[in-house]
């Protein structure tokens, strides 16, 4: 059977609006399975629903969760327990959420280094989330460190791991740290993290968290359609980015098509490069903040806030050499796939154009300038002017 598959990337340093471009694709394709291939729980995709539901950021579930889509966690992603506990019991709905087995398991002593890092960084930070995505990647790295969902189902092997993932991280501490990982400090995180595996054990057996192979559940699934919703942005991958100012992943669309590479099934495929009309970042690195209120209106829906480990929000003009870059590293992963591309937040604009800055210079264009800076032609453009899904509309129908 023929699949129809959307790639959704964000463009910026994240928060593009990601989450909205997912939720709209999921109204338009009932029968989707919403596929997170890239990041883990430090992602935030904001979704507010038109059924009355409160918003939501979603991190661990699938930006289609309201609209009853089910969630594939690729092995590419972290799993943190905590994270998806808390996320579960704070949803209005009971979503289904399938984790591969091989996903790798964050444990409260990489939350715990990563923010000891960061802290002990100073003014030198770099802007982390202190989430522990970044110490779980590098952890994993080690086999004799690696720890997976799939070793969930044994408490004697995770007892063991975690007693060598405890002796790696005082090391790490006293080495890289100002502080130190004392014996009772990692007795309660143990204990802690026992009582967050048998409440997951719970979700099991209802039935709303399901420990899968990965492949076997896409080709054995009657989903026609697969949305893959991409975490943070291009401007932030690991290969691509402004290194140390970088996420630990792949933030382009390459692990989607590695993943559907592995497969001998047809498929169309749909990239959709999401930017706000504006430039945002969150977290340290070169950026020319600017006054938002100088060509913004208040915006009552941003729910990116400041916090001790990213530090302020930061709004600017739109980059346009930036996107266009970021787009075309893209292509070296999807150049065989069909290309849109979505602007969000054109509401929050004071003025009909766009202010843009392009080679150094400020300047100021509708939509047809901004597609002519970025020099490609794209299968659909669409724009969003509002914050829910189903304010999302084709360019070409206004």
């Amino acid at each position: 059977m023929m699949k129809r598959v959307f790639v959704v990337i964000g463009t910026g340093y994240g928060d593009e609006g990601k989450g909205k471009v997912v939720d709209y694709l999921c109204k338009e394709n009932e029968n989707a399975l919403v596929i997170r291939f890239n990041g883990g729980h430090q992602a935030g995709h904001s979704v507010y629903s038109e059924k009355g539901l409160k918003p939501h950021m979603f991190s661990n579930f699938g930006s289609g969760t309201y609209r009853g889509n089910p969630t594939l966690w690729l092995s590419f992603c972290t799993v943190y327990l905590t994270s998806l506990l808390e996320e579960f019991g704070n949803l209005e709905v009971k979503p289904i959420i399938y984790l591969d087995s091989n996903c790798p398991l964050t444990t409260p002593f990489d939350v715990l280094f990563n923010r000891a890092l960061e802290d002990t960084r100073g003014e030198s930070r770099l802007g982390s989330c202190g989430l522990g995505f970044g110490a779980t990647m590098d952890r994993n790295n080690d086999p004799n460190l690696r720890l997976t969902v799939g070793d969930i189902i044994s408490s004697d092997f995770i007892s063991m791991r975690l007693g060598e993932i405890i002796e790696y991280y005082k090391a790490k501490f006293r080495l890289e740290t100002k502080f130190l990982l004392d014996d009772s400090t990692s007795k309660i995180l143990v204990e802690d993290f026992f009582c967050e595996i048998e409440r997951f054990y719970k979700l099991v057996d209802d039935g709303n968290i399901q420990v899968v192979n990965q492949m076997k559940l896409v080709v054995e699934s009657k989903i026609d359609t697969l949305i893959f919703e991409g975490a943070q942005g291009i401007l932030l991958d690991q290969h691509f980015g402004d290194f140390p100012f970088i996420t630990k992943s792949n933030t382009s669309s390459r692990n989607a098509f590695e993943f559907l590479n592995s497969f001998d099934f047809n498929y169309e495929s749909e990239v959709l490069y999401t930017s706000r009309t504006y430039s945002t970042r969150h977290g340290n690195g070169s950026f020319d903040a600017i006054d938002p209120f100088c060509f913004l209106n208040e915006n009552p829906f941003e729910l990116n806030v400041n916090n001790h480990y990213q530090g302020n929000f930061k709004v600017s003009f739109l980059d346009l050499d930036k996107l266009k870059e970021a787009i075309d590293f893209d292509m070296k992963f999807s150049r065989e796939s069909k290309h849109s591309i979505v602007f969000n937040c054109f509401d929050q604009l004071k003025t009909e154009n766009i202010p843009y800055v392009e080679e150094g210079k400020k300047k100021e264009g509708d939509i047809q300038d901004i597609l002519q800076g970025i020099n490609f032609l794209f299968n659909k453009i669409l724009i969003g002017n509002g914050p829910c899904g189903t304010d999302i509309c084709d360019y070409g129908s206004i």
